[in-house]
């Protein structure tokens, strides 16, 4: 499991060391966000919206107080996530098909697609945290189903 979140890392790394200093408009409001969150404003979703929510926005906001603002800053938040994911991914591999799923699962997401690797590492308020609650959703489901007694009905 150490190899695969080398992997992913390595993955992420060239493309967070890549970004320079300049962000385009949609990962810019990650930033613009963060510094009302140290202003003392709580928003819950990105201004204008009832999506997209702030969790990303907090969590950079924490960053930016503890090392100063930057762009390539902003990245750090999804980048983690992202691996995050993976560890999550390589879990429901194992409770779904055992080592072999586990390893596979980790696989696929430590070396996703392109996209995933641009969208999952870039900070756009909500892309990579979406997979990460959807796969926290699939994990608490699978262990409901895998119950020895079978998911309950409430009524």
């Amino acid at each position: 499991m150490l190899l695969i979140l080398l992997a992913a890392v390595i993955v992420r790394l060239p493309f967070v060391l890549l970004i320079g200093d300049g962000v385009n408009a949609d990962e810019a409001w990650t930033g613009l966000m963060s510094f009302s969150v140290l202003r003392g404003e709580y928003p819950v979703f990105m201004p204008g919206l009832g999506y997209m929510g702030s969790i990303e926005a907090f969590a950079t906001a924490v960053l930016f107080w503890l090392f100063g603002p930057s762009a390539r800053l902003m990245y750090a938040v999804p980048t983690a996530v992202s691996v995050v994911l993976v560890l999550l991914a390589a879990r429901l591999g194992r409770q779904i098909a055992g080592r072999r799923g586990e390893i596979l699962s980790g696989l696929f997401a430590a070396v996703p697609p392109v996209f995933l690797v641009v969208f999952g590492n870039a900070p756009r308020l909500g892309y990579v945290e979406t997979l990460l609650w959807g796969m926290i959703l699939l994990l608490m489901v699978e262990r409901l189903m895998a119950a020895p007694d079978g998911p309950r009905v409430r009524s």
